[in-house]
């Protein structure tokens, strides 16, 4: 018989092994298999028990094996991350193949490591009584290798299962000679192999042995559909408790549809009674946590094949596990974690930062972590790589294994540490950072948290998350979040605690900006009384309260104390802080927009100005706070009839805004309206029309509607919304 390498003539620089080809033979039954002369040795098998009668097949795949033998291949591998049914799907092919063909010999080779896969082939040299098959020193693959390939001993098929290194595959001594650089496993044309591992690559080389063909050998297992998932599950409960559909479509979904997820999930509820329809909350899979913490529960309830897979991804790259477990307390049904939140944790990480100073070594590192834990199934990223999906059922057996490990609290300590001072903010130049992490810094939360130290990191995080909620106009959730900080920290550090009374300052803001003004001030004065105690009259915090009683005094009618409180703030932050500082110009628009509302123009017109130019100097041109100031400064100018510079200044900030915050935001808008007042004040009613037709089409009438379109709108900021009455100019 001629080997088939009629594949392999093109292939130059390579040296391939035509062991295989192309032979003509008959169909055994229902699996076609190479059939030759009768065996010398009876057929055996090495195969475990077949799955029972609640396994859920998979034709599909069982389909694919068959008719990839029935085309002459003679090895093709069976790959996905565990728990989705490889070992089971070869095994009932197996079986299928005993049954159709008695005069096959069927073998189990469990290659999980050296040990087992050596003990299996010298069981079955001891079965086929090889000579030296009882000599400890006799090396039983090559013994075994040798006889299967000659194709006079008959048909067989061989399971290489739970494949993690192809070095097993190679003799322990080079004594011999056929085996020397080269695999052990039996080569015949009358012989077949199904390999199952959660990593193709290292199949690669196995597969291409011997023509390339063996390209299109490797099937990637899917999960199971939702239709194979529900019958799974039910199954494999008990009398009684699979009493809700819906809720088993439910709890299938949410562990992934993973074959051994379910199994195990369907263990811990018989093993507690649980009926499907008393579980709370099985997104989240709380009712299967382990209820007693010892020892044996622990062994339990993590999945044998994940209590292997953590030992082994720790031997190989204990960095992507570090990663893995902060990620796992962030998983969840349909949830992506943000690679943004990966670059925090390794940023944070010693073992990270071990690979040079700076961002960039640490995300070339992240990025091999990554690409290690995608190649092993563990996540997966989306098309565009800005996030990370991690399947529920692998954040679930994580966090058992940390469990197990009696590690999970020190790992949550370390995720609310890092999150905490990475973002300790949110101020405007973080709102993109947090539009991306919002979801996950909610799931952060969400944690059950117990020790001092971490409620303190979380209050840090909530206070965070409060701001930028107050910054997307969300001002109800901010003021929860405000009192959840305002609580905790209360609770552990007393009243006179910084970080309370600043929470205790963001509220009186937001009542502010929702227009409760008499809340506002009471809420300001009694914060601004406990800084003054505290820090002293100096101190920023303390100017930065009076600074916003101000305003508070501003909206309310009283002119004379917040004009006299803000020359106070002001002159104070010239000594202290200097001309530059943000905080001093801040002073100046708050003064200048008083001396507007008490008549003084001329004065008002020139502080605007220092305001305008000390922004564009500290903060550029475009800041949402440069443009602010420069519609503060265009009011002030209309008010004194100079429509011309006004609508200079209308422009520039309108222009500004549209780029940075958008057509549709409010200060924009607010801008617009200025301007169009502008140029009806100057009778440019054309340019006024063609501005109004860009910016609102139809919808509004003019500028006198400024006022009732931005109380309307619940998206603006407080920083633009303070003033907001008096920036248009009307």
């Amino acid at each position: 018989m001629e080997p088939n390498i009629s594949y392999c003539n093109s292939l130059k620089g390579k040296s391939i092994n035509p062991f295989w080809g192309r032979t003509d033979y008959k169909a055994a039954d229902e699996i076609q298999l190479p059939l030759h002369n009768r065996q010398p040795v009876p057929a055996f098998t090495t195969l475990p028990p077949p799955p029972d009668a609640r396994f859920v097949g998979r034709p599909e795949i069982t389909t694919w094996l068959r008719q990839k033998f029935e085309r002459s291949l003679t090895r093709v591998a069976l790959v996905g991350p565990a728990g989705v049914g490889k070992s089971q799907i070869a095994l009932q092919y197996a079986h299928q193949v005993r049954q159709s063909s008695p005069n096959t010999f069927v073998f189990w080779i469990e290659a999980s490591n050296r040990t087992h896969f050596e003990n299996a082939f010298r069981d079955i040299a001891s079965r086929l009584q090889l000579p030296g098959h009882d000599d400890p020193d006799t090396d039983a693959l090559p013994l075994v290798s040798s006889w299967l390939s000659q194709p006079q001993n008959g048909t067989w098929l061989m399971v290489v299962d739970s494949i993690e290194n192809t070095d097993i595959f190679y003799c322990r001594k080079n004594s011999h000679a056929r085996c020397v650089g080269r695999s052990c496993l039996p080569t015949s044309p009358n012989g077949s192999i199904i390999f199952t591992s959660q990593n193709p690559s290292c199949l690669l080389l196995e597969m291409l042995d011997g023509d390339l063909k063996f390209y299109n050998a490797t099937y990637k297992v899917p999960v199971m559909n939702i239709y194979q998932a529900f019958q799974l599950l039910r199954n494999e409960l008990d009398d009684g408790l699979a009493d809700n559909p819906s809720r088993m479509a439910d709890l299938v979904y949410a562990l992934g549809r993973e074959p051994r997820s379910i199994a195990q999930a369907a263990k811990v509820l018989n093993f507690r009674g649980l009926k499907i329809s008393e579980m709370s909350n099985s997104e989240e899979f709380g009712d299967l946590w382990p209820k007693e913490p010892n020892e044996t529960q622990r062994r339990s309830d993590l999945p044998r094949a994940w209590h292997r897979n953590f030992q082994l991804l720790r031997q190989q790259r204990s960095q992507a596990v570090d990663l893995l477990y902060l990620m796992s307390f962030v998983s969840g049904p349909q949830r992506k974690i943000p690679k943004l939140a990966l670059v925090s944790f390794a940023k944070r990480l010693g073992k990270f930062r071990d690979h040079g100073i700076g961002q960039e070594p640490v995300i070339d590192c992240l990025d091999q972590e990554i690409a290690f834990l995608k190649q092993n199934h563990i996540l997966m990223e989306t098309d565009d790589g800005e996030h990370i999906i991690l399947a529920p059922f692998v954040g679930f057996c994580t966090q058992m294994w940390l469990f197990y490990l009696c590690e999970q609290e020190r790992w949550k300590c370390r995720l609310l540490y890092i999150m905490a001072h990475e973002y300790s903010s949110g101020a405007w130049d973080s709102w993109e950072a947090f539009n991306q992490l919002d979801d996950c810094l909610q799931a952060i939360l969400s944690l059950k948290i117990w020790s001092r130290f971490d409620r303190l990191n979380a209050a840090t995080i909530t206070l965070s998350l409060a701001s930028y909620r107050s910054n997307q106009g969300r001002f109800e959730e901010a003021e929860s979040l405000l009192r959840r900080v305002i609580e905790i920290r209360g609770q552990l550090l007393g009243s006179d605690d910084l970080e309370t009374i600043r929470a205790m300052e963001n509220i009186g803001t937001l009542f502010q900006v929702q227009g409760k003004l008499s809340e506002a001030e009471q809420t300001l004065r009694l914060v601004l009384e406990v800084r003054e105690k505290v820090l002293g009259r100096e101190h920023k915090d303390t100017l930065c309260n009076a600074f916003a009683l101000a305003n508070v005094l501003l909206k309310l009618g009283d002119f004379s104390e917040a004009e006299q409180r803000h020359r106070e703030t002001l002159a104070t932050r010239l000594q202290v802080l200097g001309k530059d500082h943000f905080h001093t110009l801040l002073s100046l628009d708050g003064l200048g927009e008083t001396l507007r509302l008490v008549g003084d123009l001329e004065e008002s017109e020139r502080t605007l100005h220092r305001a305008v130019d000390g922004k564009v100097r500290a903060l550029g041109a475009e800041n949402p706070h440069t443009l602010s100031s420069v519609y503060g400064l265009a009011a002030t100018l209309v008010c004194q009839g100079k429509y011309e510079h006004a609508e200079k200044w209308y422009r520039q900030g309108l222009e500004g805004c549209d780029k940075v915050l958008g057509r549709d935001h409010p200060t924009t808008q607010i801008g617009a309206h200025g301007l169009i007042h502008a140029l009806k004040k100057q009778n440019k009613y054309g340019e006024a029309c063609r501005v109004k037709q860009s910016f609102f089409g139809e919808c509004i009438s003019g500028a006198t509607d400024s006022l009732g379109f931005v109380g309307q709108n619940e998206v603006i900021g407080p920083t633009h919304r303070c003033h907001i009455d008096i920036r248009v100019g009307l």
